[in-house]
């Protein structure tokens, strides 16, 4: 039985590598659907503006450095006859803006008196206020005041409330949209009496809330 044989190449120059390979042909690749792409770029673009935002507020703190304003109240009771007249409230507001880069317009504006359940309101200006400055409002007056409560003690509470519209002003950039102001100033006044004077006052510093 006779083997088969591959044939010898023939002698041709060079070396002999072989059959010819053949190119492969390499599937195409799917393309991303359109919508995908647009939402990773808009992904990208609002991640890009939060970023720019926060830096952008960042250099304005720092610039600006930007602090509540701070009250202070005082008040006084005066009495015209010690024996049978009610009492009257005088109070004065000071409001300081320790901004040095930042003014305060102070669009509404109201002073409130609470002596138990009495309640007296009286308006106040409205103005604006620079940088580094202070402003005194006053003197409120809340006629016809009655002493409330047990009053052996001879003292009488009186709770101020500074309450009003503000916008802030950055230099020349910009000016906020208007925030609540709201500042409480608690006095433990002594009531007038046959052997005191007719007048009682006191002075305090007011809690001022946050917006």
């Amino acid at each position: 039985m006779e083997q088969l044989r591959a044939p010898e190449p023939a002698n041709l120059p060079g070396g002999y590598y072989g059959p010819p390979v053949l190119p492969t042909s390499t599937p195409p690749r799917r393309r991303r659907p359109c919508s995908c792409c647009l939402l990773s770029t808009a992904i990208r673009i609002f991640v890009a503006v939060c970023a720019a935002t926060v830096v952008t507020l960042i250099i304005l703190w720092l610039v600006f450095r930007p602090h509540r304003v701070r009250v202070a109240a005082s008040a006084a009771l005066t009495r015209s006859n010690l024996t049978t007249s009610p009492y009257d409230l005088a109070a004065v507001f000071s409001i300081r803006n320790p901004n040095r880069r930042i003014g305060v317009h102070y669009d509404w504006l109201e002073a409130r008196a609470y002596l138990g359940d009495q309640l007296r309101r009286a308006a106040l200006p409205t103005f604006y206020q620079g940088h580094k400055n202070t402003t005194v409002l006053g003197p409120v007056f809340f006629a016809g005041v009655s002493a409330v409560g047990d009053n052996r003690d001879r003292w009488l509470d009186v709770e101020l409330w500074l309450r009003g519209r503000v916008r802030y002003k950055f230099g020349s950039l910009a000016t906020t949209r208007r925030y609540n102001l709201r500042a409480k100033c608690n006095l433990n006044l002594p009531l007038i009496t046959r052997n005191s004077t007719n007048t009682a006052s006191q002075s305090t510093g007011c809690h001022v809330y946050r917006n």
